[in-house]
């Protein structure tokens, strides 16, 4: 994985395609391309990397190595969802082979409480519904990042809860 956006609202253009509201866009490493939002659009977005660095500008056309390719998943397509042993719901969406850095969304039914510990450093997006802990309540489009080893009882709202997860590890 070289860098990823999540769409939280507007449109997400990247070589002439768009993607909506939901959309968790990869750009993989190596891959030089225009994008942003269109003209007639405003897009608020999450950046997501694992790699340091900086983003490089490109003064004209780069031409892309084969196979590479920008991959798209959205939160809200019924595709792709695999319910898990504890109840809630897991969509994997990008793992990089090289560093095990995973992201994901996660459903949880509403009332869902669980006891978890964080494994790895994991950063959790709240798309829709609320999540709550004993320490804090996160809202939509409110973002915590939690340290390997941070154990918390975690609840969803009254109208559940769809995360993006941010892992440093892979699922």
């Amino acid at each position: 994985m070289s860098h990823a956006v999540y769409v939280i609202d507007g449109i997400h253009s990247s070589e002439g395609r768009t993607f909506g509201s939901g959309s968790l866009v990869l750009d993989p490493e190596g891959y030089a391309c225009a994008h942003g939002a269109p003209p007639e659009s405003d897009c608020k977005f999450i950046w997501i990397t694992n790699k340091a660095g900086d983003i490089e500008y490109l003064d004209e056309e780069q031409e892309n190595a084969k196979g590479l390719e920008i991959k798209s998943v959205n939160a809200f397509s019924p595709e792709g969802w695999e319910q898990r042993d504890d109840g809630s719901e897991i969509k994997k969406a990008f793992t990089d082979p090289q560093t095990g850095a995973s992201l994901s969304f996660l459903r949880l039914h509403p009332g869902y409480c669980q006891e978890k510990e964080a494994v790895v450093n994991t950063g959790l997006f709240v798309i829709r519904g609320e999540l709550e802990s004993d320490l804090f309540s996160l809202k939509e489009n409110t973002m915590i990042w939690l340290p390997a080893g941070y154990r918390r009882r975690w609840q969803a709202g009254k109208q559940g809860c769809l995360l993006l997860k941010i892992g440093n590890q892979g699922f």
